[in-house]
């Protein structure tokens, strides 16, 4: 989700895990890529410290401040950093700096976000009404 109508840095990143197993994202990352081509940091390490992600589970992200959904992140960036509507992409790496899984946009409609088709490919769709998910879910 790269923000809403009158608030253009509610963003957040849901994560699933849809193995059998638990992740642990200890030294995990997200870094974003922007327009100009560059890319710049999201979430970094220390952010996600500790942070599991169990089986069949989802774990949200959000922008520290500016993310003022009712469902609880479960890790947080800083406000000084936010998603793009337009050419941006997320680039999710793990703790040995492989990636892991990302997507790249030209344009998000304001209000929607995008949400993975299947785990089985590379496809994603928007979501016209976002519905972030946390741990607890």
């Amino acid at each position: 989700m790269a923000g809403i109508e009158g608030n253009l840095k509610y963003d957040f990143i849901e994560l699933y895990n849809p193995t059998p197993d638990t992740i642990d994202l200890t030294g995990w990352y997200i870094k974003k890529k922007n327009a100009g081509g560059n890319i710049d940091p999201l979430v970094v390490s220390n952010r996600l410290q500790g942070k599991m992600i169990y089986p069949s589970k989802y774990f949200l992200i959000a922008n520290e401040i500016n993310y003022t959904g009712i469902v609880t992140p479960d890790a947080t960036w800083a406000s000084s950093y936010n998603i793009a509507y337009d050419n941006n992409g997320i680039i999710i790496y793990n703790n040995n700096d492989e990636i892991i899984d990302q997507i790249i946009w030209v344009n998000i409609p304001k209000n929607q976000s995008f949400e993975r088709q299947s785990w089985s490919s590379d496809q994603f769709a928007i979501q016209p009404n976002p519905n972030p998910q946390n741990s607890n879910s």
